[in-house]
């Protein structure tokens, strides 16, 4: 309640996300609650960049197999409580296309 009066409707989710997280921060003592989770994740990212890599070295269009992995790490949000399987999406991913698809427009 102290941050709520402070945000209009114009205000960018991650400026709230800044202002919230370092209000939790004053108030529980824990400069980074999330410091556990991002280590693991980045553990598991790490385990992961072998496939990954060669996924898109062997891709017959090395861009567009980077745009799909580069969209599976911005969809990740463990803020959203999200039970996202990571390896599925990224397997389902590279086998799939996108429903639009303006890679060569010139827009």
């Amino acid at each position: 309640s102290q941050l709520i009066p402070n945000f209009s409707l114009e205000t960018a989710p991650p400026e709230m996300g800044r202002a919230i997280y370092s209000l939790v921060g004053k108030i529980s003592g824990v400069k980074d609650p999330f410091k556990e989770i991002k280590e693991n994740s980045n553990k598991f990212a790490l385990k992961l960049y072998p496939k990954l890599k060669q996924e898109i070295n062997i891709s017959e269009d090395r861009l567009l197999a980077t745009v799909k992995l580069s969209i599976i790490g911005n969809i990740i949000d463990y803020g959203a409580n999200n039970s996202l399987n990571v390896v599925e999406e990224i397997d389902h991913l590279f086998q799939g296309n996108f429903t639009i698809n303006n890679e060569n427009s010139s827009t």
